[in-house]
């Protein structure tokens, strides 16, 4: 019965190294050895030593880290990551694996509220129950600003905390990070430049910034790396060109930024980092300027909806670029117009938040919806409990 499999799972568990000749250490190669070094009933055969693989060697291993996660959860996920800096470099790299399988969070915050003030609120989106959860505030301000999930962290970057004296919006170079596990905003080292209405991703282990407004008259090319475990912000490869408002996303380890505006106009020219080489390549246009979209990487797939056309009309349709193809296609439209929506991928389906509809264009929207890939097909989620544009949306599992 359960009692017999009990005892026969705390006798495997028990086996420990034989002190055999010549073999210090060494594994015995079979049960019936175990017992009888440890009874004395059968003979005591020349052991025969079984290889034994260093942890850290196996947990280096994407798939291994992938199945510990799937088997064990987030939190083994992470205390794994805490072996060494190569296994934790893994861990991160299967984080974007685990949140599409397992249900958890979307944290929702920053932003601006109907009123055009920054916000600092936080909220979170509980895949498992549908509800909403007001979480602590952030320790700054920030509308329009950056942020990625980062081995299992929210890294918050930049944004804007008000306007300066001539009007005009002051960005913002201070990073925090919000810790699911502790509960908790920690304040990390400031990028570079500061900036907003950049774009950020998670990619090799570290944490890319780029683009975005930084007080002058156009918009940046430069971009910065964070590496978590110097915790520094290095120079990465510059945009081929200036954007801010765009959006971004990680497919076939490659960093893909597209959208956006230029001084004066919405884009409809897409990039991509390729990290081996060190460089930006033009991928092909969208099919539509877009300044502001939502935008996420589902299935292999960048999605791109909603956003800001030359017209300054505020749009419906969505598109998604496929890099097997190398071509943009129609996506399944937004159930209704959003400038400034958040986008997030989770559990399978594509989330987006707020915005602004141009039925009122001074007026941010509390509602979300839900893309689900297999039907084509947006359904409603249960509204914020504050109305935001220019907001975050990251995905995580606790």
């Amino acid at each position: 019965g359960i009692g017999l499999g009990s005892r026969r799972f705390q006798s495997v568990g028990r086996l420990a190294p034989c002190p055999a000749r010549g073999a210090p250490g060494a594994m015995c190669s079979t049960a019936a050895e175990a017992a009888g070094q440890a009874f004395g009933t059968l003979p005591s055969p020349e052991p025969r030593p079984i290889p034994r693989a260093r942890p850290h060697a196996v947990l280096c291993c994407r798939d291994v880290a992938l199945s510990v996660a799937m088997a064990a959860g987030p939190c083994a996920l992470r205390s794994v990551g805490a072996a060494s800096r190569a296994v934790c470099e893994v861990a991160g790299a299967v984080w974007p694996a685990v949140l599409a399988a397992c249900p958890g969070h979307v944290l929702v915050c920053g932003g601006y509220a109907t009123d055009d003030m920054r916000l600092k609120s936080a909220e979170r989106f509980s895949l498992g129950c549908g509800a909403w959860e007001v979480l602590p505030a952030m320790g700054q301000r920030r509308g329009g600003a950056a942020a990625a999930l980062l081995a299992g962290r929210v890294y918050i970057c930049g944004g804007c905390c008000g306007f300066d004296t001539a009007l005009s919006p002051t960005a913002l170079s201070s990073v925090e990070r919000w810790d699911p596990f502790l509960g908790v905003w920690q304040s990390m080292p400031p990028m570079r430049e500061a900036r907003h209405g950049a774009t950020a991703a998670a990619i090799g282990g570290g944490l890319y910034v780029a683009g975005g407004w930084g007080g002058g008259d156009l918009p940046l090319c430069s971009v910065e790396r964070f590496c978590p475990r110097t915790r520094t912000w290095n120079w990465a490869p510059k945009l081929s060109e200036p954007r801010s408002w765009g959006g971004a996303g990680v497919l076939n380890e490659k960093l893909y930024v597209c959208g956006g505006q230029n001084k004066d106009d919405p884009l409809r020219s897409a990039e991509r980092l390729d990290l081996v080489a060190g460089a930006w390549e033009a991928v092909p246009p969208m099919a539509e300027r877009r300044s502001a979209p939502a935008a996420a990487a589902l299935n292999g797939r960048l999605y791109v909806c909603g956003g800001w056309d030359d017209l300054r009309r505020n749009l419906r349709s969505a598109e998604l670029f496929d890099p097997e193809r190398n071509a943009w296609e129609a996506a399944p439209p937004l159930s209704s117009r959003r400038f400034g929506a958040a986008a997030c991928a989770a559990a399978g389906g594509l989330y987006v938040f707020g915005g602004y509809e141009d039925d009122d264009p001074d007026a941010c929207l509390r509602s979300g919806e839900l893309l689900d890939p297999r039907s084509g097909a947006w359904s409603p989620v249960p509204p914020m409990a504050e109305a935001r544009s220019g907001a975050v949306a990251v995905p995580t599992l606790a």
